[in-house]
């Protein structure tokens, strides 16, 4: 046990069956499986999910928790929309409380007067289903724009599909429906009941409508409501914009490109074969390199592991401050590294001249040269917010540090050390929804596919020069082959197009309740 691959298992239900039976069949197996292996396997239960739910990793209480959090906001933000929209459709209503006495007094029923505002109401109400499938629209583009973006090594299930089909048409249609006979038969019904004849009597003294309690009542908690919810809007809305205000450095003067080499035949299967094809890796792309430094309208060249801003993240440990492992064995508590020393970074693999190229200057001590590529030499340089988080300001470097992971049966694996040897500011200037990201920066010789990234000399077009590199790569060795070549402006954007588009969304979201809400309190 645990040493062979991970296994995911997944099956189709019987006809009829639903996931609350088949986990119900389940539980008694893994009860079975539990009472026989218990010090192995006794904490372990079987758990039955649905496939979608379990690809997207819907199925921890915390990450459902966050889910109904943030239904519950999104809940809150409609409702206020909803009361200033019935505030401002009764003022309105109200407002025309003299043409429906008058009406009334001269012989049309009540069926009329009210059947004439609900149509005025499916009129409003049609222009706002139309605006809506329009906004509809363009955000299922922008999603299949950030899905694209997403899927360059498959990473997005064939079955996902973001279009707009008939159901959602039709949830629209009814939708609006529901609107227009809230809006309309509420505010008409009141109108044209018991108040006919009193606005008949107020006419000559140019009295005013008085508003009832219900209408009174929707005013205060729309106050309340807003109050509550837009500051906090606000306030996310200005965090946002500055994750998406820009990288910091001319990134549209960069050309990027994913370059990979296919392998061999002879290069698969054992250690030696995957050391024979790295090597290769590591030549072809060298010389690649050494092909672009050459191009005069090429400045500098550099690869890493990821786009800038988009590495992934790890646990770590500092020397003296043991990080500390539960294995969860009684099965209580949480499993793997916790514990206020275990840390988590962001994690970039660079090359040597990977600062160099983006003329990113060192804070503290000096970034990496060719020296650092040497067997037995493991340095690192991190970012201004790890210097801050983990060290509280102090000058990080000398010290170390070690990455933490896991073994055969999830038993705890700790890294080599590795020593800090400067301090970069944060490359590039995005921030996370929360607060900057913390970044370690490791020093490589081979990466599998590597992004290149080319910068221009004297404001060259960097999209001209993709042909250039194309040939270069073509005539270096036809087993070289590249993707997504473009500015790097456009692959940092793309990284970075889900955080635009919510805060798009939420900044959109802000005014609009800012704008009703002011018009409602003035209705």
């Amino acid at each position: 046990p645990g040493e062979g691959p991970a296994l995911f298992p997944f099956g189709r239900l019987s006809p009829g069956a639903s996931v609350e039976d088949a986990r119900a069949e389940l539980t008694p197996i893994g009860d079975r499986v539990a009472a026989e292996l218990p010090d192995k396997r006794g904490h372990v239960r079987p758990h039955v999910m649905g496939f979608p739910q379990s690809w997207f990793e819907l199925d921890s209480p915390e990450t459902q928790m966050v889910f109904a959090a943030l239904q519950l906001g999104v809940t809150l933000l409609l409702l206020i929309i909803c009361v200033n929209i019935a505030i401002l459709v009764y003022a309105r209503t109200a407002t025309r409380h003299a043409e429906i006495a008058v009406r009334s007094a001269l012989g049309a029923s009540r069926m009329r007067i009210v059947a004439q505002l609900v149509g005025e109401a499916l009129v409003l109400a049609g222009l706002g289903a139309v605006v809506a499938f329009g906004l509809i629209s363009v955000i299922a583009g922008q999603l299949g724009n950030v899905t694209s973006a997403m899927d360059v090594n498959g990473n997005i299930p064939f079955w996902l599909k973001l279009e707009i089909s008939p159901a959602t048409v039709g949830y629209l249609v009814l939708l609006a429906l529901l609107a227009a006979l809230v809006i309309g038969v509420v505010p008409a019904l009141q109108m044209t009941g018991k108040r006919v004849q009193a606005n008949l009597q107020r006419l000559s003294g140019h009295a005013s409508v008085r508003m009832g309690k219900l209408w009174t009542s929707l005013i205060v908690a729309q106050v309340g409501i807003t109050v509550a919810i837009l500051p906090a809007s606000v306030f996310l809305g200005a965090h946002s914009l500055k994750a998406v205000a820009g990288p910091g450095f001319p990134a549209e003067q960069y050309l990027s490109a994913e370059l990979g080499v296919s392998r061999e035949p002879n290069e698969t299967g054992s250690d030696d074969a995957n050391r024979r094809f790295d090597d290769r890796v590591t030549r072809l792309r060298d010389e690649v390199i050494r092909r672009l430094q050459a191009e005069p309208e090429v400045a500098a060249v550099t690869f890493s592991a990821d786009v800038p801003g988009n590495e992934g993240s790890r646990q770590l440990e500092v020397e003296g401050l043991p990080a500390k492992f539960s294995d969860n064995s009684t099965g209580k508590g949480q499993f793997g590294w916790g514990g206020e020393n275990a840390r988590r970074a962001r994690t970039a693999d660079v090359d040597h001249a990977f600062f160099e190229t983006f003329r990113v200057a060192p804070i503290m001590g000096r970034t990496f040269s060719e020296t650092d590529l040497l067997p037995g030499t493991r340095n690192v340089v991190v970012n201004r917010t790890f210097a801050d988080s983990v060290f509280g300001g102090a000058n990080p470097v000398g010290r170390k540090i070690r990455w933490l992971g896991y073994g055969a049966e999830y038993t705890p694996v700790r890294e080599e050390w590795q020593e800090i040897i400067g301090v970069v500011p944060n490359f590039p200037a995005f921030v996370d929804f929360e607060r900057p990201r913390a970044v370690v920066y490791s020093v490589v010789r081979h990466v599998q596919p590597a992004l290149l990234s080319i910068h221009m000399r004297g404001g060259a077009d960097p999209s001209a020069f993709s042909s250039r590199l194309r040939a270069i790569t073509s005539d270096v060795d036809q087993s070289m082959f590249l993707r997504e070549v473009r500015p790097l402006s456009e692959s940092i954007a793309a990284t970075h197009l889900p955080l635009q588009l919510a805060t798009s969304a939420l900044i959109a979201v802000a005014i609009s309740v800012l704008i009703l809400s002011s018009a409602g309190l003035y209705a």
